[in-house]
């Protein structure tokens, strides 16, 4: 009905710009390390730097007793 004010393509050799991707399955290549790959002692590595990086933020404070 609109002729050449239409917008959409009819075209049916051009291709489409991307190939539509599903939201419900993962998409990432899969070569990525996670965690449950690490070993004991990578896994105690990374809890030590997280603990250091939290430490950190940590105000220093004086333990004061009296007796």
């Amino acid at each position: 009905m609109k002729g050449d004010k239409c917008k959409f393509s009819h075209d049916l050799s051009v291709g489409r710009k991307a190939e539509k991707r599903s939201i419900y399955e993962d998409q990432r290549d899969g070569n990525e390390e996670t965690m449950a790959d690490w070993d004991e002692e990578k896994l105690e590595q990374v809890v030590m730097q997280k603990h250091a990086e939290s430490d950190l933020k940590k105000p220093k404070t004086e333990i004061v007793s009296c007796s």
